[in-house]
């Protein structure tokens, strides 16, 4: 089974851990650029769930996930955040 299809089977016991982990990065916002806590969670989390996660310039975050045979799949998100209530 590829990391995709993993994932995607878990979706509804994920669910909880990303708006948990999204409530956290709106409790410590930073601005585009200056995402040094935040970058470092995501790559906590990647790394958490048996991914490899890479530093790519000063604040940005890239992994590979693998999936198997199929076509690649890419996801972008921009990690700024402003306050906000979770």
């Amino acid at each position: 089974m590829s990391h995709v299809q993993h994932i995607a089977g878990r979706y509804a016991d994920i669910h909880k851990w990303q708006e948990d982990l999204r409530a956290d990065l709106h409790r410590h916002p930073e601005v585009s650029m200056e995402e040094e806590r935040a970058s470092q969670t995501i790559i906590d989390e990647v790394t958490a769930l048996g991914l490899d996660a890479t530093r790519v310039g000063p604040t940005g975050v890239v992994s590979v996930v693998a999936n198997g045979d199929g076509q690649p799949v890419l996801a972008r998100a921009h990690m700024d955040a402003l306050p906000a209530r979770p």
